[in-house]
């Protein structure tokens, strides 16, 4: 499976994820399917390694906690959430504690990543 997201968003409201469609094979097949992808480390890793980078050198940009983040987090990288997609300022909180991790950083959209990154590398 290639990431867990239940819901993603669109411009006509939220649609099945992934993880949607593996919980009905889970179901149906009493088998728990391997995770590949976000949140867990294993093609962070393998990307990390092909490009040849440190996990230190490296940011995790994304709008969902659960899987974005918490794919950083486990991959050793900085994480930066923006607030445009599943993850909301509304709903930070409640799915920080579900997903059991904070980003680094956290943009409320796509003009302040770019300011963000801007002061990042002037540094």
């Amino acid at each position: 499976m290639t990431n867990p997201d239940l819901l993603l968003p669109s411009d006509d409201g939220l649609l099945p994820g992934a993880g949607s469609i593996g919980a009905m094979l889970r179901a149906a097949s009493g088998q728990e399917p391997v995770l590949i992808g976000k949140p867990s480390a294993i093609l962070m890793d393998y990307a990390l390694r092909d490009l040849g980078l440190a996990a230190e050198d490296a940011w995790v940009i994304g709008d969902n906690l659960a899987t974005d983040i918490a794919a950083g987090k486990a991959a050793g990288c900085g994480t930066v959430l923006v607030l445009t997609g599943l993850t909301t300022a509304d709903n930070f909180e409640a799915y920080a504690e579900q997903a059991g991790c904070r980003p680094d950083a956290v943009c409320g959209d796509l003009h302040e990543l770019r300011s963000y990154i801007s002061a990042f590398i002037r540094r």
